[in-house]
């Protein structure tokens, strides 16, 4: 038999190791202990009430049956969905909306343009006005001038 001294020492510094985890883990433990006692608190049943329905295997199964119906119905509208974009009718709507789109484009570029184009003209104008009342504001300043 070999040498067991490595050995006892690896077992002893694994002990200690083991300890100090376990006081680092004692608060977190704690914590779980005191969440798990106020979930357990809420799903608590209330005194004077009355119990619930037991477990039924039969709704369940008939929830599952109607949620295939479903997937199959959703799968149908999938093909038949995929059966539309297909078609050359999609394609020739998407070209008969082509021009329409592009009209409305080009309308809503004018109007945008347009309306910025008054914008300019208004402040233009108010800048004008601003001009014409600081030059005859001036010219009646140095016109009346101070009195003798």
């Amino acid at each position: 038999a070999g040498d067991v001294g490595p050995i006892v020492r690896e077992l002893n510094e694994a002990t200690v190791r083991a300890r100090d985890l376990a006081k680092l883990l004692g608060p977190v433990l704690a914590d779980a202990r005191a969440a798990s006692d106020a979930w357990a608190g809420i799903f608590a049943p209330t005194p004077g009430a009355e119990p619930g329905r037991p477990f039924d295997v039969r709704e369940w199964e008939s929830a599952a049956g109607r949620l295939g119906g479903t997937a199959g119905e959703l799968r149908g509208l999938a093909v038949e969905l995929r059966a539309l974009l297909d078609s050359p009718r999609w394609a020739a709507l998407g070209t008969e909306m082509a021009s329409p789109v592009a009209q409305a484009r080009r309308d809503a570029t004018a109007l945008v343009d347009l309306v910025a184009w008054r914008a300019v003209q208004v402040i233009a104008f108010f800048f004008g006005c601003l001009l014409v009342y600081r030059l005859a504001a001036g010219f009646a300043g140095r016109r009346s001038g101070p009195s003798p």
